[in-house]
């Protein structure tokens, strides 16, 4: 197979900075104050690595700790594998952006999404909310898992009524709280899901990208979408994708990496 490429990343509408990043066969967001960036793989390859990484932490960590992620990952691009991403690369990202906490104070981490496509197979890892997707034959699957828990947490209000203090609880859903990402002090749980060795198919389509995007568009905008430009370039779709999440309102940061195959004696 040979993969044509792209990748948007774009602050959106309520946002005071961008808190992702993104690598595309070693191209990364290396200014963290650029509000939007984007870039194409100017010729076909036979071998991609795509991530992206959505920090959090508020001020500039977040993004501090998506850019450790992303600077990181260049020297694994050549000899990539599930026990070096699993026992080399996560802990070794988790313990900079530990260090970084320790030093800075505050709260700092990522979400990590990466595929891997290499020959006719695609490989899949994550840690976080994150995801990647696979456009096959009209229909998109989601082939990475969300690491978060939803739970009910309690506050506690004081009031006054007729001058008397009063309490009342008030219950607060929160249905996005990660249970895995990088920068986790209990690293007994830092294992990411993984999935190896999925056989590519020719005109299949991955889109590897933050809750920015699926937040904010329906999956089933998103294969709607997916249909319509699939003969299209993979930074025109990119483009589509992230432009459907700012017209739902851009509530968060959205990065978007497009990936599309084609069998290589086709493409002669």
């Amino acid at each position: 197979m040979l993969f044509e490429s792209a990748v948007i990343s774009h602050i959106g509408c309520k946002r005071e900075n961008n808190e992702d990043n993104y690598y595309l066969n070693g191209v990364y967001k290396q200014n963290i104050q650029k509000e939007i960036a984007q870039f194409a793989e100017p010729q076909a390859s036979r071998n991609i690595l795509a991530g992206v990484f959505d920090g959090a932490g508020g001020a500039a960590y977040g993004e501090w700790a998506a850019l450790m992620a992303v600077v990181s990952l260049a020297k694994y691009q050549e000899e990539l594998s599930s026990k070096r991403i699993v026992n080399e690369y996560i802990p070794y990202v988790n313990e900079l952006i530990i260090k970084e906490v320790n030093k800075m104070g505050g709260k700092m981490g990522t979400t990590l999404a990466m595929l891997y496509l290499n020959g006719d197979t695609a490989n899949v890892y994550n840690l976080g909310d994150s995801r990647v997707y696979l456009f096959r034959k009209k229909r998109l699957m989601q082939i990475t898992y969300d690491h978060i828990q939803e739970q009910l947490l309690q506050k506690k209000i004081v009031y006054s009524t007729e001058g008397i203090q009063q309490e009342k609880i008030q219950h607060i859903e929160e249905k996005h709280l990660l249970t895995k990402y990088l920068g986790m002090k209990n690293r007994k749980e830092l294992k990411p899901y993984f999935m190896e060795q999925i056989p590519i198919m020719k005109h299949d389509i991955f889109v590897v990208c933050t809750d920015g995007l699926y937040n904010m568009v329906s999956k089933d905008t998103m294969c709607k979408c997916l249909e319509k430009r699939k003969k299209e370039a993979p930074l025109d779709i990119a483009r589509t994708m992230a432009g459907e999440a700012l017209l739902a309102g851009g509530k968060d940061n959205v990065t978007c990496i497009v990936i599309k195959a084609e069998n290589l004696e086709e493409s002669k």
